[in-house]
């Protein structure tokens, strides 16, 4: 055979390989992700976050509820604050308008980063929590008649918290 056969014959080869869809190298195989878990564990120590457990004291509106937070109480954010334990209030609105809850403790203030927090959720996700310092913590979150929101008093460290609880609704 003559060479000048053998080079055309090599060059069709290589031109039909170019215009190839297949790939040249070898192709990563990645498994496909595992598939979700269909219920998330529960949280560690009976924690159950500002939506849980599922059943909670139901304050009445403009009650005072004395109460104290102590390390056997769950602790309700353990991604956010381990040390922090809470106790746990339902709060049904009367109306339309505004949830109001007002915090108070004995002090003194244990600097502004240790003092207890007070914080409201409602069902649909939206919270918030106090900003205010020591001696008495406001907190507002708006409502809507008939819906049951959170009250969530949270004290850190180790020791217990004496507290003072009142929620109204404002219009």
């Amino acid at each position: 055979m003559d060479w000048r056969v053998l080079i055309l014959c090599g060059s069709l080869v290589l031109a039909a390989g170019c215009d190839s869809p297949r790939p040249f190298a070898p192709t990563l195989i990645v498994p496909p992700p595992p598939p979700p878990t269909a219920v998330p564990p529960p949280p560690p120590n009976g924690a159950a976050g500002p939506f849980g457990p599922a059943s909670n004291p139901v304050i009445a509106a403009g009650a005072l509820i004395e109460g104290t937070v102590t390390r056997d109480d769950s602790v309700c954010f353990p991604n956010w604050d381990a040390t922090g334990h809470c106790r746990q209030f339902d709060f049904v609105s009367a109306a339309d308008g505004v949830i109001a809850a007002t915090l108070t403790w004995t002090g003194p203030s244990r600097a502004p980063l240790y003092d207890p927090d007070v914080f409201l959720a409602a069902p649909d996700g939206q919270w918030d929590f106090a900003r205010d310092a020591w001696p008495e913590k406001h907190v507002t979150i708006r409502a809507r008649s008939g819906v049951t929101y959170r009250v969530v008093v949270m004290s850190y460290g180790e020791s217990e918290l004496r507290f003072g609880l009142r929620v109204d609704v404002q219009p």
